[in-house]
Parts: C-alpha cells; sequence; structure tokens
C-alpha cells in the first residue's frame, strides 16, 4: 500500500485526529534550535524565542556559537554547577541547525536494543538506527508507530545510531479492524506456526487464515484483509490476515547473470571490496556511491551478495535485475497506419492523431487554454527516440543520454518495440507542445533493460533539472536501488509517473508501486477498466490506454498501440501544464490535485475512491487545469503560501502546519483563517478544498 505524508494527512482529517501540546512542566520533553552560549561557569543552551538558558548533559563537538537543535527532558529549579541557571535538558541529543537535513517522520518499525542503547529501525530500512526522545514503556523487539521529526546526522552517546527522531510520539500500529492488505512474501517456520513476512519486511510476520498446499520457504503473493487485534496463538505474529488468497509468483523477474549492484559509505572502499571477492568495478553512480560489480557467471548470485554484504562498508548489495515495458508480458504491438500522410508544413496532419478519442474524453483543448507546458522539463526515461520525426524535430530536447549503450546519442536501434519511446514522446508532445524533454534511453529496442541503467537515467534527471519523469516500464522485483532513486527524485520536487503494468492482476509493480510515484492504469474509449490493466490499491488513476495513436520510429511513421505505457504519459503531460501554472507544485500535492479532480462517472458507474479497480478516477486534464488556480480576493483570503494563487498547495500548507512539527506557521494566519473561525486548523483545509474541487463558498477571512 502506498504512503504519503499528505494522504495520511487526509485521513488524519477525515478520521477526525487532532494534535495536541502540553506547556513546558518539571521534566517535559523539550525540542528546539537555538544557539550555544559560553557563560561564566559552563557553556548553556539559549533557545529560539529565549525565556530561559539552560545547561546540557551531552554537547558532542560543538562549541560556543553554533547553532543546535537540542532534544530532551527540560527540569527546572535542577542541580547544576552553572551558577548561572538552574535549568537543565538531560538526555539529550543535539544536531546542527545550520545545513543539517531533517524531515519529518511518520511510520512503524522496531525497537533494537543495541550495544548501548535501545533504538528504532523503520520497517523496511534494516541499516537506519534512531535515537528517540520518548520510548512510552516499549521496549525491545515490540513493534511501534513512531512521528517525529528525523535528523540523519545527529550527535548522540549511542553509538550504533545513525540518526535522531526528535519530539516524538510512540504507539502500538492500529490500522482499521479490516484493512486491505496484498503483498509478496516468503512463508517460514515460526515457533509454532507458518508465518508470513513481506519482502522488504525483515520484521513482520502475519498468521494466514489459509495457507492452501503451501509450505515453509515458498514464496508467494498474499491478498486479504489485515486484521491487527485478532487473537492469534502464532508465537511471533503480529496481526492475521484474514479471508486471504494465496498464490504462486507467476512473474520470474531475471537477475542478470554475473552482475550486481552495491551502494557503501566510503567511496574509497570499492576497490578493495571488488578484489576481495574477485569481482570487477565496471559502472558507478559516483553522487550516491553507487557501483555496477561484474562476477564470474558461475557463482550465484547469492553467494555474491552474501559475500559483499559481509563488509561493514557496504549498505546494501544486490543483483542488477531486469527491467521490461509492460506490453512486453502482453500482446500489443504497434500498428503502422499506411493511410497517414507526412506531417509536412504544406500537407494536412494527421486527423487519428490530433482528434484522438482519449485526447477529447480527458479535455485536452480545454486545458491548452490555459497552458502548453511552457517552462516544464520532462525527463522520458525509454528505449530511444526519433530525434529526426517530422513531428519531434521541432522539440526542445536537452540532456539527453544513452545508458543503456552508454553513449550521448538517445536514438533507438531498429527491431521490435523500437518506436516506444518515439510514441510515448509523442503523446506529450500533443499535449504538453512547449515543454522542454531530456531523452534518456536505459532500454534495448526490445524493450529490456536493467535496473542500473534505469537508476542512473533517473538520478541524471535530478542533476538536470527535471520537473517530471516518465517511466513507462516495470518490473515485479522491489529493487532497493529503484527505491531509492525514485525516493531522491521525489525529495528533489520532481514529479513522478509510471505505468501501472498489462498483466491483469493486482500484484504490486515497481516503480509504479513505490511512494511518491503516480502509478497510471488503463481504461478503454468507454471509460471500463481496460481487460489488460493491472489494478489494485496501489494504483492512483486510470488514463486512456486503448488504441492510442501516436508517432513511430521511421521517416513520417505513425501507428496505434495499447497498453499501459501510454496511459503514463498523458497524466506525465498534465504534470507539465500544471507545473507551467505553478511552478511550486511538490510532488504530493501534484498526486493530490490529480486524484481530486479525477473524473468518477466511469463506465461501471460512479466509483467511490480509492476504488480496487479503478482507484481515484480517470484522468480529467481539463479540470486538473482549470481548478488548479482560482482567483485571489482583494485581501488575498486563502493565499495561505502568499503565491498569488489559490489552489491545492495552500491546504497542503495547512494540512502540513497542523499535522508535522517543525513547519512553519502561515506567513499570513487570517489568510489561512478562510472560515474565519478565529483558529487555523484541519477545518481551514476542508474549507479550500470544497471551494477548489466542489464549487464550495469563496474563503472568509477576519477582517
Amino acid at each position: 500500500m502506498k504512503r504519503h505524508i499528505i494522504i495520511l494527512a487526509v485521513i488524519f482529517i477525515l478520521s477526525g485526529a487532532f494534535i495536541t501540546g502540553d506547556a513546558f512542566g518539571q521534566d517535559s520533553l523539550f525540542s528546539s534550535c537555538g544557539v550555544l552560549i559560553q557563560g561564566d561557569q559552563c557553556v548553556l543552551f539559549a533557545p529560539e524565542g529565549g525565556g530561559f538558558e539552560a545547561a546540557l548533559q551531552f554537547y558532542a563537538d560543538f562549541q560556543p556559537g553554533d547553532s543546535v537543535y537540542v532534544s530532551g527532558f527540560i527540569l527546572f529549579n535542577c542541580d547544576t554547577i552553572c551558577a548561572e541557571t538552574d535549568v537543565c535538558i538531560v538526555n539529550n541529543s543535539i544536531g546542527s541547525c545550520d545545513g543539517d537535513p531533517y524531515e519529518p517522520f511518520d511510520g512503524p518499525g522496531i525497537l533494537v536494543q543495541t550495544t548501548d542503547c535501545l533504538l528504532f529501525t523503520p520497517i523496511g530500512n534494516p541499516f537506519d538506527y534512531y535515537e528517540l526522545d520518548e520510548y512510552g514503556g516499549f521496549g525491545e523487539n515490540d513493534t511501534v508507530f513512531v512521528s517525529g521529526t528525523l535528523f540523519q546526522s545527529c550527535q548522540t552517546e549511542c553509538s550504533e545510531a545513525t540518526g535522531c527522531i526528535i519530539g516524538n510520539t510512540i504507539s502500538s500500529p492500529q490500522p482499521p479492524p479490516n484493512y486491505p492488505f496484498e503483498a509478496f512474501g516468503t512463508l517460514y517456520q515460526g515457533l509454532d506456526c507458518i508465518l508470513f513476512a513481506p519482502h522488504g519486511d525483515t520484521i513482520a510476520g502475519f498468521e494466514l487464515e489459509f495457507l492452501g498446499d503451501f509450505q515453509a520457504g515458498d514464496t508467494v503473493f498474499v491478498r486479504g484483509d489485515l486484521v491487527a487485534s485478532c487473537q492469534t496463538s502464532c508465537t511471533g505474529a503480529i496481526a492475521c490476515i484474514e479471508n486471504n488468497t494465496i498464490d504462486s509468483i507467476w512473474m520470474p523477474v531475471n537477475p542478470i547473470a554475473g552482475s550486481a549492484v552495491i551502494k557503501i559509505m566510503n567511496s574509497n572502499a570499492a576497490v578493495n571490496i571488488a578484489e576481495a571477492t574477485g569481482s570487477t568495478i565496471i559502472d558507478s553512480i559516483i553522487s550516491e556511491k553507487i557501483y555496477l560489480i561484474s562476477f564470474p557467471d558461475s557463482i550465484s548470485p547469492d553467494s555474491m551478495m552474501i559475500a559483499f554484504l559481509a563488509f561493514a562498508d557496504v549498505i546494501f548489495a544486490e543483483p542488477n535485475f531486469e527491467v521490461d515495458f509492460p506490453e512486453n508480458l502482453q500482446l500489443s504491438i504497434s500498428f503502422p497506419d499506411e493511410y497517414a500522410p507526412p506531417l509536412d508544413i504544406d500537407i494536412a496532419e494527421p486527423s487519428s492523431f490530433f482528434m484522438q478519442n482519449s485526447v477529447e474524453t480527458i479535455g485536452v483543448d480545454s486545458a491548452n487554454e490555459l497552458s502548453t507546458g511552457s517552462g516544464s522539463v520532462v525527463a522520458v526515461i525509454d528505449n530511444g527516440f526519433d530525434l529526426t520525426h517530422p513531428f519531434l524535430e521541432f522539440v526542445s530536447f536537452i540532456d539527453g543520454y544513452d545508458y543503456f549503450s552508454d553513449d550521448p546519442d538517445p536514438r533507438p536501434d531498429s527491431g521490435l518495440g523500437s518506436s516506444h519511446g518515439t510514441f510515448v514522446t509523442g503523446l506529450i508532445e500533443l499535449i504538453s507542445p512547449d515543454c522542454q524533454i531530456i531523452p534518456l534511453r536505459a532500454l534495448g529496442e526490445g524493450g529490456k533493460g536493467n535496473s542500473f541503467s534505469i537508476a542512473k537515467s533517473i538520478y541524471h534527471a535530478i542533476e538536470n533539472g527535471a520537473n517530471i519523469i516518465n517511466m513507462s516500464f516495470g518490473t515485479y522485483k522491489d529493487s532497493y536501488l529503484l527505491r531509492t532513486a525514485c525516493e531522491s527524485a521525489h525529495n528533489s520536487g520532481i514529479i513522478l509517473v509510471a505505468a501501472g503494468g498489462n498483466d491483469s492482476t493486482s500484484v504490486p509493480i515497481y516503480p509504479a508501486s513505490y511512494n511518491g510515484v503516480i502509478a497510471v492504469s488503463a481504461v478503454d474509449s468507454a471509460d471500463f477498466l481496460a481487460d489488460f490493466s493491472n489494478y489494485g490499491m496501489s494504483m492512483d488513476l486510470c488514463a486512456p490506454g486503448v488504441n492510442i495513436y501516436s508517432a513511430l520510429t521511421g521517416d513520417y511513421d505513425w501507428g496505434t498501440w495499447t497498453g499501459s505505457s501510454f496511459s503514463a504519459p498523458l497524466v506525465t503531460a498534465a504534470c507539465a501544464l500544471m507545473h507551467s501554472i505553478e511552478p511550486g507544485l511538490t510532488p504530493d500535492a501534484a498526486e493530490l490535485h490529480l486524484r481530486l479532480s479525477a473524473e468518477r462517472d466511469l463506465g461501471p458507474g460512479t466509483i467511490v475512491p480509492p476504488d480496487m479497480y479503478y482507484a481515484y478516477g480517470r484522468l480529467d486534464i481539463a479540470d486538473a487545469v482549470w481548478t488548479l488556480n482560482s482567483e485571489i480576493p482583494i485581501d488575498g483570503c486563502g493565499d495561505v503560501n502568499q503565491d498569488l494563487s489559490i489552489n491545492v498547495s495552500d491546504a497542503v500548507y495547512i494540512i502540513n502546519y497542523v499535522f508535522l512539527p517543525d513547519c512553519p506557521s502561515p506567513p499570513d494566519m487570517n489568510s489561512a483563517d478562510v472560515n474565519s473561525d478565529g483558529a487555523v486548523n484541519v477545518s481551514d483545509a476542508i474549507y479550500l478544498v470544497n471551494y477548489i474541487y466542489m464549487g464550495g463558498p469563496q474563503p472568509n477571512c477576519p477582517e
């Protein structure tokens, strides 16, 4: 299940949850930025806003004058050797406020007893160990849900901590009684039961209601209802999966023989690791300390991963996996249009391209009245681009590269499927004709590629100023390499869009199923789910994907193709139009806006999101563009972030201010109190969403 901060905030809105805080008292939790000052007898900490100076228990390497973030328990009237103060902050952590990266954290994990501390490790990130401010009576091996502010480089007395979570709350995970669940995983023998562990989760053990004929050690796909409060007799089970189905994984993902990827802490160790394991470094992503390693084909990948992970410097190691077009696993090929006239200034343009039903359905003409994508930069990661096609020769291509063949020419080879990248790019330019394209070839003409080339392309897009990345490919392997690359792009403010897959399954496909990626399934011309399209709770939107018409590789070539690969670029183009209007739109705000503006009256009737088959609805570009910015009242009421427009970003600003620690207050609190009730809270965010998307009343701020 994909989870995003924004989506969690919306869930909080719907559930009516509120966050409150208490004033400081004797032995109270405290956290704040401030400065270290030299007193007469001691170095003291002065928090922002003043009010007191405190003695700390732990200063690490910081000196007077340093701007620091301190968290711990504050004691008033404490005994201290510092004559200047009777205030202490004990059991504190300390980090820099000048450039030290910090971010909201909200997620489940387990408490682990290390050499000298009890630390928290998030589920799915077994290499991260965080010191908490508050443990709430929980102990070793407890599975907990933690919210707070994460500092990756804080200094703490816990020798094995990789960061701190400041000002945290801690509780037992409490999903709803019947929470939809689906995941790949492995069955393993517990003390008294066979349990299920999802892939990427080294902690969770779930009791299944139905095992079928499967045994411990089998790799399976499980779907059912997650029940956290079930009565289980299985030692070590943290929850139950009821009403479950269980199937063999029928979609093999092949590791590329003799090829592995490792990420290390110290780049100087790469050569030594390669020499010690009898392998060779053949490529790298230097900025991320990620290396592509080759080794003899006769050695099993599992054996090599064990060998790599034996080195303390190795953060992760995994095989280099195959990545494909979704169309490679489904019988969908392009059909050239023999009757299309050449695209020439003196000859009529192909009406099948500019007047196709898929374009009219999603409201492109109306959207283009407001935006044509000017100023947006779209990276397209695919299998090559015919830069000389008459329709594409006027496109602004910038900063391209071929990471499949490792050369600067991103044009495709000839062969089956060689038009895929050209076809995708034609659709983006049809809808967003003034955007710029970064053409990145990472797959071959047959649609085959590998996770390293894909990841290298994503980092290329980050470093070259992309605003949106289109990823019309997929794999059923949850790759740590691809996941971290997508996280880096998302954290850099890039909107990520991916094809949802063509195998008529709800099995998660990647990168579409990663957090922060907009996953797009396919519908036909009647707005029914295409018979080949994937579906499930990991999807975000559906878009036309049947008999789509676009450019093919070759002089004056056009044709028809079917697949979710061609649904995704329609959403990508919509994001380019939106970014052109609102350059500050964040990836989470863009995703939420597309969901809220989607068409919900579809072929089978009106859907209620999130729908298992239609997600949050079908892409409506016209509504997405026309509701993005609303007219600003003279007094600025509702323009919370003061960007001279009222849009989803203003609602997101309020949500983050209310729910996330250390988010800034609205610059003008009156402009954020849109319902004029004297307070800025979640009701104001709901009021704005109702105004923007539902035609609700105009913001009405206090005078």
